[in-house]
């Protein structure tokens, strides 16, 4: 109310003493003239005319006075109500002063007279009054700054956003490479006391990505040097690291190597593992698992073992590296049932011979392989075959196999033979091999076929040519095409003989026999009939050179 009060009289103030300012002049002329003496006596005559004038003069000198005096009081008046004003602003400041504590510097009480002063000097001493009470100077203000606010939050934001994460990273990181040496000793009991069998492990590290697990470290199950892992993950169920019986979700073993000594072992450890009392696992998984038998390698496998509902081992699913072959190997009745799948998988005793598609079964032991069933696709036809396999001592394998609609060429190409044969091959027979090393496996080996090609060629090799040109002894041409091709071929350490050969086609009909050495010579005879406008032509050629350049003597 006081504010509202002096805001009215400071925007009245400038109008009133302008007034004031015009009117002063004109009362303090019409004052003086009220109080100066007529004591100026002048002539009769003067004053007998004069008469009108005076009545005149007190009316006027009347009515100024009433004007000053309702001036005077209206300016008492309003002198007055500042003065209350000053005395309500001075009580109301005073009691805001008590309640607060004392101050070493106060204020000088000014005190305004206003009996003795003049009206300037009154509405100066007010103005002091007021300003004293009612400073310009906005008082202090507990208001932080936008800009500072806006300057924290950045600073906040940074170190939420990039400084934590980044040392949660850091802490991370680290936390994967350091050995908590403390746990080893109670991990290799409890695998130990699990598996059966002697554990070591070399350190434990913890990590938390993706998940919270354990990181065991060149582990070694047994005393056989071939037993060693390189990584075993163990991701624990949190709920039960304090419980009697630790639950396990999951194991993954990375970078074991399964042989031929430590199949059976290892296979006998996972179901241990599986079964054990103290430990219950939810699930196994196989990561580089390196399969080698002796000198050969199968290649990487990573796969999971599978668990009944009894928690014994029931299978083991294994796929290769590059996704071409899958293995699943199912333990019954004490021998193990192995299944094969493959897809554009090359034989690993010659990557050559490529099975566009592969299904085999069988048993498997710790000497051997006997697939009893093999089906599959290979050089635009089919292949049913069975194979026995055996390590134990050297490698010894045999089995028989029909073909049928192969693509000759490729199939020769694939046996490093030198003679070009074009045409739909079908090949029924036997094999066997034995040898001291897996890669001569197929070089070794003893093979009696029977083959038939239908409407191909012979590339290299022009009998028609050869037998209208009696006196030439080269037999070597564009091609000899047949109708038909047939007769049976028996292989012993690279040695290629071939028996009952016989081409047939509209005009010429050939037979004969000859043998491929180790070193490419070419030996053998063969007679050829040629039926060429009414003419009939007979010729007998003992062949000789080699393969790539087949001559007759």
């Amino acid at each position: 109310r006081i504010n509202a009060r002096l805001e009215i009289e400071k925007s009245e103030k400038p109008a009133a003493i302008e007034k004031t300012r015009l009117e002063m002049p004109r009362i303090t002329k019409e004052a003086d003239a009220l109080r100066k003496p007529s004591t100026i006596q002048k002539p009769v005559k003067a004053k007998v005319k004069a008469e009108p004038a005076i009545t005149v003069r007190q009316d006027t000198e009347a009515l100024a006075r009433a004007k000053a005096e309702e001036s005077a009081r209206k300016e008492a008046e309003r002198l007055a109500e500042e003065k209350e004003l000053a005395e309500i602003e001075a009580e109301e400041k005073a009691k805001k002063t008590a309640k607060k504590p004392a101050k070493k510097e106060t204020k000088p009480n000014i005190t305004i007279n206003f009996e003795d002063t003049t009206e300037v000097e009154i509405k100066s001493q007010v103005s002091q009054v007021v300003q004293e009470f009612h400073p310009s100077k906005e008082p202090p203000s507990f208001r932080i700054p936008a800009k500072t606010i806006k300057r924290w939050i950045l600073i906040t934001s940074k170190i939420t956003l990039v400084y934590l994460p980044l040392t949660l990273l850091l802490m991370i990181g680290i936390m994967h490479f350091i050995n908590i040496s403390m746990l080893v000793s109670p991990i290799e009991k409890l695998i130990s006391e699990s598996v059966g069998g002697a554990v070591s492990i070399q350190e434990v590290r913890v990590s938390l990505l993706p998940e919270l697990h354990l990181v065991l470290g060149n582990v070694a199950v047994g005393k056989n040097p071939g037993s060693k892992i390189e990584s075993v993950y163990i991701v624990p169920t949190s709920a039960s690291l304090f419980d009697e019986v630790k639950v396990v979700k999951s194991v993954v073993i990375e970078g074991m190597q399964i042989n031929q000594d430590n199949f059976k072992q290892q296979l006998q450890w996972i179901n241990s593992l599986s079964k054990a009392k103290n430990l219950k696992v939810e699930g196994i998984h196989l990561k580089d698992l390196t399969l080698k038998i002796h000198d050969l390698a199968l290649g990487i496998f990573d796969g999971k073992l599978a668990l009944s509902e009894a928690r014994a081992l029931s299978g083991i699913d294994l796929i290769s590296s590059d996704h071409t072959l899958s293995v699943q190997i199912l333990p019954l009745d004490g021998t193990n049932t192995i299944r094969l799948n493959g897809t554009n998988w090359a034989l690993p005793i010659n990557p050559k011979i490529v099975f566009n598609v592969l299904k085999a079964s069988g048993t498997t032991s710790q000497d051997g392989i006997n697939f009893s069933k093999i089906n599959g696709e290979m050089y635009s036809g089919s292949i049913a075959a069975t194979a026995l396999l055996n390590w134990s001592s050297q490698w010894n394998t045999s089995g028989n196999f029909d073909l049928k609609k192969v693509n000759a060429s490729q199939m020769l190409t694939a046996f490093n033979s030198t003679i070009l044969v074009e045409g739909k091959l079908n090949m029924t027979g036997n094999f066997a091999s034995r040898t001291s090393e897996a890669a001569k496996l197929i070089s070794a080996a003893n093979i009696a076929t029977d083959f038939a090609l239908n409407h191909g060629s012979l590339n290299g090799i022009e009998l028609t040519r050869a037998v209208l040109a009696r006196g030439e002894q080269s037999l070597m041409g564009d091609a000899t095409h047949f109708d038909k091709l047939a007769g049976s071929l028996q292989v012993n350490n690279s040695l290629y003989q071939y028996r009952k050969l016989v081409l047939q086609s509209p005009q010429l009909n050939a037979s004969g026999s000859f043998d491929i050495l180790p070193n490419q010579q070419l030996s053998g005879k063969i007679n050829a009939d040629l039926t060429a406008q009414s003419r009939h032509l007979h010729a007998n050629f003992s062949l000789t050179g080699s393969s790539s350049n087949v001559r007759s003597q």
